[in-house]
């Protein structure tokens, strides 16, 4: 019961940072434990709640296990919503780690998703897709994918979610030596940051903003110079 769980000792963020590190085998041995015993609920919730904390430092195998656990507990119990959240971020874990079903994962998630009518998950899965297309270098699957997540998030009005769509196609136009198109996206994304009053997305924004903007003016001055060049 809650009145007996006693968290007092967790009085910061690093101290709450600490005790998942010390306790972090156990907790997805807890999930696995809870899939296979008929626990199903707290499998999923388990798996749920650290996820994020397994896949931002940078413990995939472990994000693996824990959330086919919570796919198993999810299937068990016939609940698609936890389903699709444990694909979501096995497709994930599988993208971290090179594995190849995390196309097929994802897919699914969406699916489940479309099937739902839930448009932040949608948005959330259309996102990390674009994440793999663009490592397997299928660049305009990823801008489409990336776009398809900026649109979902602007009708749900998440504005995070709107501009790490919008950071995360202009990083890839950046790439691909598009630079104008990446400065686009980067003042875009500035604007959804101060009407978010996201500081640090507006610096981040500013910065790439910046380098995107110098990269164009010296392919131009370039362009410029091979000219006068030639007519010389």
């Amino acid at each position: 019961p809650p009145d007996c769980v006693q968290t007092g000792w967790l009085t910061d963020p690093a101290s709450a940072r600490d005790w998942l590190a010390a306790e972090r085998d156990n907790l997805v041995a807890a999930a696995g434990h809870a899939a296979r015993k008929g626990w199903p609920r707290h499998a999923i919730r388990l798996a749920q709640t650290i996820a994020h904390y397994l896949d931002s430092d940078g413990h995939h195998q472990q994000s693996l296990s824990i959330q086919r656990s919570a796919l198993a507990a999810a299937l068990a119990c016939e609940d698609q919503l936890a389903e699709a959240a444990s694909l979501n971020q096995l497709g994930v874990a599988c993208a971290r780690l090179g594995l190849p079903e995390e196309t097929s994962s994802l897919q699914r998630a969406l699916a489940i998703y479309l099937e739902l009518g839930d448009r932040a998950g949608q948005g959330r899965v259309l996102g990390n897709l674009g994440h793999v297309y663009r490592r397997l270098g299928r660049h305009q699957e990823a801008l489409d994918h990336y776009r398809r997540h900026l649109e979902t998030h602007r009708v749900t009005g998440d504005l995070i979610e709107q501009a790490t769509a919008l950071t995360s196609a202009a990083d890839l136009q950046f790439y691909l030596g598009n630079y104008a198109e990446a400065a686009q996206h980067y003042q875009q994304c500035l604007i959804v940051s101060q009407d978010g009053g996201d500081l640090d997305g507006q610096a981040r924004a500013l910065a790439r903003l910046a380098e995107a903007s110098a990269h164009g003016q010296r392919r131009e001055s370039t362009g410029l110079d091979l000219q006068q060049a030639a007519g010389d």
